[in-house]
Formats: structure tokens, sequence, C-alpha cells
């Protein structure tokens, strides 16, 4: 994941979510997308 983090300011994504998946994703973590 690219954008994960803002240079310009503080902004930082500590979890994001993908469509079709349900649930939410923490950074950091391993996961596997069917």
């Amino acid at each position: 994941m690219t954008n994960d983090s803002d240079v310009d300011n503080t902004l930082t994504v500590a979890s994001f979510t993908i469509a079709g998946e349900s649930g939410t994703f923490t950074l950091g973590s391993a996961y596997t997308i069917a």
C-alpha cells in the first residue's frame, strides 16, 4: 500500500477497508484476500 502516510502532514492511515471484503484491515498484519 503506497498511500499509508502523507508527507505533508501527520495523517497516517491506521486501518483500511477493501471492497468486497468484510471488516476493517489493520496495517502491519498479513491478510489473504481471495
